[in-house]
Parts: C-alpha cells; structure tokens; sequence
C-alpha cells in the first residue's frame, strides 16, 4: 500500500487516485500476443478434444456444411473469417470452392500457424493478416464475413458497433455476416469454469458461494448461429438484418431453421 502521508499530512491527490475505481472492462490488445498466453491459445485451439478455443473438428465440420447449404454461395465467392485463429475454418471453407480472400486474426502466433505448414490447407486463396478487426477497413468485397466463437458478445459496446459498421462496409449489397452467440441457459451454467458451484455478489455487495448450477453438458441448447443480410436500396436503408438461424445442441447437433 503506497504511503499517503507527505511532509506528516495526507497526500490528496495520491489519495484521490488510489480510490478511483479502474474500468470494468478497458480491453487489453496485449493479452493475445503475449508469448506464453499466446502459445497457450494456440495449443487450445488446435485441441480436438476441447472446446477451450475452438469447437472440435467434427463439430466445425458440420457447422460448415450447413453454412455451405443455407448460403449457397456460388463457387469462388469472396469470403472473409474475422478472427481466425489457426484458421480452422478458412480451411473447411476453401473447401467449399469458396476464396478466402483474408483469414484475420490479432494473435500474430496463430496467423503464423494458419499460414505455415501447420494448416492442412495452403493456398494463394487464403491470405492471413495480423489486424485487429476494429482496425479494419474494406468496402463492397465480399459475398460472406464470419465471426465465429461467440466473438460479438465480448466487444463492449462502442467497439461492436464499429466493428459491425466495419463488416456492413466491406459486405457487397446482399452479403451475409455470419455470427453466434450462446444462449442465456448455456452462459449461466459456464460461470466459475464449470465448477460444482460459483461465486456471486449478494445485495450487501459481498461475495458468497452459490449452489451448483445446471451442468453445461445438461442443457439442450448451447449456441446459436446467426446469419444477418446486407441491404441497400433506394425503398429501405443501409443496413443488417436476421435473415436465418442455427442451433447447436450439446452432444454437437445442429437444428437450423430459415
């Protein structure tokens, strides 16, 4: 504890400093390039027993295929994966004849894995670019842009916003953005890491342990998919809507609907 007494009286600015409260969340672009967590998260992702990172393969198998048979883009179409990891997916959607014209991801050890001799699927298609995707910046390319791993839901909301004017501006008019989340039952039982029980703030403000929640692999519906469309017409504005989605059951289902 910093000493607050300066010359026998108190330090008020130090004072007034050490009682600001931080940020709830301020972001930390270092967290995914640090070499040791980096390396972690890479091992994590290329995991096929684990959804610590990445779903296993089977499961991002059959996410694809659905992709490929609701989207039904055409051969060669313009594909971006916004977070790509090891580019896991970019592979699947090479794949599928589609040009993955960027993977992009802000690990500079999982983009050089995705473009390296680790990544089963090498291809002039496929460019893996070390960018944060709030910094990027294209327009009117591309006929799909994937952000996949729930993503979306850990952007504080001034960043999802211009992360989702990033995505409408790169779309071409009639492009899909492709996007999960999980489902509220499925967050509630993954607090405290799995764990018999959690813990939670009481009404006095202390934390307590809370009886145990239901087990992640008890509940019927884990994630789901999203698929937005891109409009701009003269009879409506610019902008994304819901345009179809796709639920992930537990043992690695998949129910989809229009």
């Amino acid at each position: 504890m910093p000493n607050v007494l300066r010359d026998g009286r108190l330090d008020l600015e130090l004072l007034s400093r050490l009682s600001t409260a931080p940020p709830v969340y301020d972001g930390e672009p270092l967290f995914w390039t640090d070499p040791h967590i980096s390396s972690g998260m890479l091992e994590a992702h290329l995991d096929p027993n684990t959804d610590a990172a990445s779903r296993r393969p089977e499961t991002i198998l059959k996410t694809v295929k659905w992709l490929s048979q609701y989207l039904r883009l055409p051969p060669g179409a313009k594909v971006i994966d916004l977070g790509c990891g090891p580019g896991l997916y970019c592979a699947h959607f090479h794949r599928e004849g589609w040009k993955v014209t960027w993977g992009l991801d802000f690990s500079e050890r999982s983009i050089a894995y995705g473009a390296g001799a680790g990544c089963e699927v090498r291809s002039r298609t496929i460019e893996y670019v070390q960018l944060s995707y709030l910094d990027w910046d294209e327009s009117d390319k591309y006929d799909a842009a994937f952000i996949i791993y729930c993503d979306l839901g850990a952007l504080k909301d001034p960043d999802r916003d211009v992360f989702l004017q990033n995505v409408f501006r790169a779309l071409k008019p009639g492009g899909r953005f492709v996007f999960d989340v999980e489902t509220p039952a499925h967050f509630a039982a993954s607090v405290g890491g799995g764990q018999n029980s959690y813990w939670g703030a009481t009404p006095q403000g202390f934390l307590e342990a809370r009886a145990p929640l239901a087990s992640v692999q008890d509940l019927p519906i884990r994630i789901r998919i999203h698929i937005w469309t891109s409009t701009l017409s003269s009879s409506s504005p610019a902008k994304l809507s819901s345009t179809g989605c796709c639920t992930m059951l537990t043992p690695g289902r998949l129910s989809c609907r229009s």
